[in-house]
């Protein structure tokens, strides 16, 4: 789980879509609307008063020192609040909703400046739902579960030392795991502190861990290099596409760079070139041309030295 909930409402105060995805947040889900519509207008009002943007709020219950981040988002004429993971990556997910705002929400605004209630259709609450919660690649891994299953199975008896492994979404939600519990990963992200979302094709980043009671470990995490085609543009996302990321969690010690580059081979094969692929192939020729041709010219200049 990545994304937990979310509230949408005019800026006024006037709810127009709850829908909470884990059971966790129940309460909320059963919560008079106009209690949770007051609480974001009030915060709403609380920024503009001292000209600050809203950010995000952190609730914790006891025994539960992560707890969940509520994004708070002002956007058109709206209000929105995400429930998250803390470890998400909180520019992604405003992405999200500014991916729904673009797509559904912004075609209401008529409605509402005129002072008219909107109704969203079934279709676009799917549609929100579906955005927030990365179906098509949730999907995508569910179908290829036994096989990455069986596949990771051999990996970790050829690869002594490794704890678990992930596959993560763009906004860095759990997708997949395997080796040790959702829980231990969730731990683990959330020791990770705050990072870029933005990690560039077949990069590496790690992070020492140590936690009480838990054994001292290095969480790698790789941007494999494939791409999935966003048909609506998220606007600050580069190149039109959105990545899957792979987490290794392990001793201290592994040749990490090998493991990576296995991992890549085993998994990669899993999920279908996009239709981006092409594309982005092309541009890398474009770039090697650009530099051949720099090439020849310096070459010029300098028999012309020579000369």
């Amino acid at each position: 789980m990545g994304i937990l909930g979310i509230i949408i409402q005019t800026e006024f105060g006037l709810p127009l879509y709850m829908e909470m995805f884990d059971s966790k947040l129940e309460k909320f889900q059963q919560m008079d609307s106009t209690l949770t519509s007051g609480f974001l207008t009030a915060i709403n009002m609380f920024a503009k008063q001292y000209d600050v943007d809203l950010g995000y709020i952190k609730i914790v219950k006891e025994n539960d020192i992560y707890g969940t981040n509520l994004i708070a988002t002002k956007i058109g004429e709206y209000l929105i609040l995400c429930f998250v993971e803390p470890y998400l990556f909180h520019e992604v997910v405003k992405e999200k909703i500014g991916w729904i705002y673009e797509h559904i929400l912004q075609n209401y605004e008529p409605q509402i400046r005129a002072g008219k209630i909107p109704h969203l259709t079934d279709e676009e609450k799917v549609y929100i739902a579906d955005t927030l919660q990365d179906l098509y690649i949730k999907a995508l891994v569910a179908s290829n579960k036994e096989a990455i299953d069986q596949a990771l199975g051999k990996f970790f008896l050829s690869h002594v030392g490794i704890y678990g492994i992930s596959i993560n979404s763009f906004d860095n939600s759990l997708l997949y795991f395997s080796g040790i519990s959702e829980d231990s990963f969730k731990l683990y992200f959330n020791n990770m502190g705050r990072r870029s979302s933005i990690i560039n094709d077949f990069d590496i980043i790690d992070s020492f861990i140590s936690i009480p009671e838990y054994q001292p470990a290095r969480v790698y995490v790789t941007n494999p290099g494939i791409k999935f085609q966003i048909q609506n543009i998220m606007t600050n996302l580069p190149e039109k596409t959105v990545s899957l990321y792979y987490y290794i969690i392990g001793d201290p010690n592994l040749d990490i760079k090998q493991i990576i580059s296995d991992l890549t081979t085993l998994l990669n094969p899993f999920f279908p070139l996009t239709k981006a692929e092409p594309a982005l192939k092309a541009e890398k020729e474009e770039e090697k041309k650009v530099e051949r041709e720099e090439e020849k010219k310096v070459e010029k200049e300098e028999e012309k030295v020579k000369s």
